[in-house]
């Protein structure tokens, strides 16, 4: 996820890529524009294996590799580096 830390940076990037927001789900937005969570367990990654590059979907800046992926049974994906 794409962390955004200051509000002024947060509108910012709404303004950036307001055509790609408004292309996301309500919990898309709300995860990445709001560092809200899916439920536990849920979500697609959770046990996604396959081998790559996890980017942001927002800007595509590339965030971990499938290699750093671990399960740390918490529900979510989980990465060491």
């Amino acid at each position: 996820m794409l962390v955004i830390t200051a509000c002024s940076q947060e509108e910012n990037m709404k303004k950036q890529y307001k055509d790609k927001v408004n292309e996301f789900s309500q919990l898309e937005k709300n995860v990445i524009l709001y560092k809200a969570t899916e439920k536990p367990f849920t979500g697609k990654y959770n046990k996604h294996n396959k081998k790559g590059t996890y980017h942001c979907k927002l800007c595509n800046t590339p965030l971990y590799v499938s290699s750093s992926k671990f399960d740390s049974g918490c529900g979510w994906p989980s990465f060491d580096d």
